[in-house]
């Protein structure tokens, strides 16, 4: 059997789990939210992978002393990278720390509410300090990620609907995106009337806010780029220093070969649904039954499918795949209207795909793709329940009898095994979606409408000149389906201009897509996402061979070491690691840094009516600084002057009065800090 990794098939609606972070109490045994009371997202988009600061004020308005806890529910795929914070007047930065991300103390119990909301991946982290009554603490996590991509049309989702955790108003909520594209943008549109938007054909640029108001209304961003561009597109940067003999350099391809006229080959599909007691929640069941009934009208008459239904029991339609006929489709659509929830059961997932697959080995055949489409609500409790040994059980049969098979796991809601799923897909050229319950319909159905379609099947890279390329994950490349990507990420010695081709098969026969890409030689600060995107997509595979081995054997933990030294080197959190306590800013960390010199911020921010902009010098600079300051419409308002003396951290004092001493107005200002050949820019807000 091949092993393949995640196919990125980018739906919108996976991205709802982008959200606004939570601090809580962790000294009491009830949840206990702290007052949130601005947030701003700060996101730099380069062709198509965001780089997102979130920066949030939280206020302890109790009236006695609290211990700070964060979570910020982190998209599943995105990886964190920092995670600094201010408070009692000094920044402090978290450490990436080789250990779970295990707290104790905080809530005895977490209501639904709060565990929806968190998500699947949250970053947890304990600032190890104390807030009295009044006082601040303000946040900042960044993390990159690659966006949802779908005909031609990118989606930024962050959701800063706040109002599962807080009816009262933030004092500020501001939005700043600024995208890059080198393919042509041809249209740029964010869900926020009042926002200030401009773009062009290679580059957009959005600023949003809203003074007290509560914050209930998600920000969606959409662009869209030139159909007539699609093909591929080649990122590539080189890093001074790295860990590793693999080369300096680090590249990302993105492979879209548009809309290809091909006939599909005809898929064998096994649909496979959870009907344990749970998934009477939230309508789950309908709409699972509802995308069921959707996927079974839409297929070939080529195709064959069988319905599989499961809880502690297995039941199916048929013994075997039947043909896309009326009778057939009639019979099924009764049978599936018949499927109901009903506790107190199990959730037997291994009997299921035990059903499924034996019905695949059962009748053999070249001319089919073989899919299984499994969604559920919960972790295994009946048969095989622990996840090594289910994973490789899964793996040993579908080895054993040489069968290629697509497998494709949802998870509804927060009590799924989100590890179970994911190794499960990683291991079968499938992938995992978690989702809420409201987007079950929508989200499958879509997916299906897209993996229907394979452009090219089981491909393979070849290079010119030979070992040009090393270390390219995902490892080996899965099929690419119509209107969806290929990402690809690796590493790379020398700077040079190359020839790929990605060969494999269609429902005719033999295919092959030829690029011409650039190696750059150069440190390019715009592409420092590369190194961190590689590293996490490494992790990823790593993973999956390190849940191969049993628990704590030899094989085990030498690869879990690798994975953790890993993390540590590129700045990537992963399971195996977490922010942990705080660190000054010292050569080890500056090696991520672009420029010797590193923008802080101002403080407070917004402010009423003076103002900190600090940045800190991680080298032996001495030199002069100059600062300008303008407003919302472009006019310079201050000269500001100020001088660096080596290492540490600078702040030049503004009093908020313009050249001619004159007090500004309330508004946005943006100011520019020159030091030597190096600048730093930054927006600030004066709110009285």
């Amino acid at each position: 059997m091949k092993v393949y990794f995640c196919l990125i098939i980018l739906i919108s609606v996976i991205s709802s789990l982008f959200a606004v972070g939570v601090v809580i109490n962790k000294n009491v045994t009830v949840l206990q939210p702290i007052l949130l009371r601005t947030c701003h997202y700060d996101v730099a988009i380069q062709n198509q992978v965001a780089a997102v600061t979130v920066s949030e004020i939280f206020r302890n308005t109790f009236n006695s002393v609290v211990e700070p806890r964060y979570s910020f529910p982190l998209p599943s795929g995105a990886s964190a990278t920092q995670l600094r914070w201010f408070v009692h007047g000094e920044w402090h930065l978290a450490s990436i720390a080789g250990n779970p991300p295990s707290l104790p103390g905080g809530p005895s119990s977490i209501p639904d509410y709060y565990k929806l909301y968190i998500g699947f991946f949250p970053v947890t982290f304990d600032f190890g300090t104390t807030l009295e009554a009044n006082e601040d603490i303000r946040v900042e996590l960044t993390y990159v990620q690659l966006l949802n991509y779908s005909v031609g049309t990118v989606n930024l989702f962050l959701k800063n609907d706040y109002t599962p955790i807080q009816q009262q108003p933030l004092v500020l909520q501001e939005l700043d995106i600024n995208l890059q594209s080198d393919r042509a943008i041809q249209s740029f549109a964010l869900n926020q009337p009042a926002a200030n938007i401009e773009f062009n054909s290679e580059s957009g640029f959005a600023h949003f806010e809203l003074a007290n108001s509560i914050a209930s209304s998600n920000y969606s961003l959409n662009y869209s780029l030139a159909q007539s561009e699609i093909g591929f597109r080649a990122m590539s940067t080189v890093r001074d220093s790295v860990p590793d003999s693999f080369g300096n350099g680090f590249f990302t391809f993105i492979v879209e070969p548009g809309n290809v006229q091909t006939r599909p080959l005809p898929i064998r599909i096994a649909l496979i649904v959870d009907h344990s007691g749970s998934m009477n929640t939230e309508n789950r069941i309908t709409q699972a039954r509802q995308a069921m009934i959707y996927i079974i009208n839409h297929l070939s008459a080529d195709d064959r499918f069988n319905v599989i239904a499961f809880d502690h029991e297995i039941q199916h339609i048929w013994s075997s795949h039947q043909e896309v006929s009326l009778t057939n489709i009639t019979t099924a659509t009764n049978w599936i209207n018949n499927i109901s929830a009903v506790a107190p059961n199990g959730t037997n997932i291994s009997g299921a795909l035990d059903e499924a697959i034996n019905e695949f080995i059962a009748s053999p055949s070249s001319s089919y793709r073989n899919v299984i489409i499994m969604i559920t609500d919960g972790g295994p409790t009946v048969g095989i329940t622990d996840t090594y040994q289910l994973v490789n059980h899964v793996h040993s049969l579908v080895s054993s009898h040489d069968l290629s098979l697509a497998l494709f796991n949802f998870g509804v809601g927060s009590d799924v095994n989100t590890q179970l799923l994911n190794l499960l897909a990683q291991d079968n050229n499938g992938t995992a979606v978690f989702l809420g319950s409201s987007d079950l319909f929508t989200t499958v159905t879509s997916f299906f409408n897209l993996i229907s379609q394979a452009v090219i099947l089981d491909p393979t890279l070849s290079v010119t000149p030979n070992n040009a390329l090393t270390e390219i994950y995902p490892d080996p490349l899965p099929s690419l389906y119509h209107d969806s990507q290929l990402i690809i990420t690796g590493r790379y010695n020398t700077g040079q201009n190359i020839t790929l081709h990605f060969d494999g098969n269609d429902a005719n026969g033999p295919v092959s897509y030829p690029y011409e890409a650039t190696l750059t030689t150069n440190n390019d600060s715009l592409m420092q996402f590369i190194p961190k995107l590689w590293a996490s997509k490494k992790i990823d595979q790593l993973l999956v061979e390190y849940y191969s081995y049993p628990t704590d054997s030899a094989q085990a933990m030498e690869m879990k070491e690798a994975i953790i030294n890993l993390s540590l080197a590129y700045g990537v959190v992963c399971v195996f690691t977490s922010f942990s306590g705080d660190t000054e800013i010292d050569d080890n960390i500056a090696i991520h840094i672009t420029q010797p010199i590193r923008l802080l911020g101002n403080f407070p921010n917004p402010f009423n009516p003076e103002t900190a902009i600090r940045f800190s010098v991680l080298t032996d600079m001495k030199a002069p600084v100059f600062m300008e300051i303008y407003n919302i419409k472009g006019q310079l308002v201050r000269n500001l002057a100020s001088r660096v003396d080596g290492k540490g951290e600078y702040g030049v004092y503004w009093n908020g009065k313009d050249n001619l001493e004159k007090q500004a107005v309330s508004g946005i200002y943006f100011y520019k800090i020159q030091i030597g050949k190096y600048l730093l820019t930054g927006k600030m807000i004066m709110l009285k």
